[in-house]
């Protein structure tokens, strides 16, 4: 997300929808750092896991 106007958050609730879009995009990085460890996994219990939560 870009920031607005000059680069400067204007309210509370553009700071807030802000701060939380880094918190998703953050998550996704995650899970998909998740999936690509499960799917590499030689274990059967970590791959048992990620094709149960598919």
């Amino acid at each position: 997300m870009s920031l607005p106007r000059g680069g400067y958050l204007q309210t509370g609730h553009e700071l807030f929808v802000h701060g939380l879009n880094d918190i998703m995009d953050a998550e996704q990085q995650v899970v998909e750092a998740l999936e690509g460890n499960a799917m590499n996994s030689s274990r059967a219990d970590v791959m048992k896991a990620d094709r149960a939560s598919n």
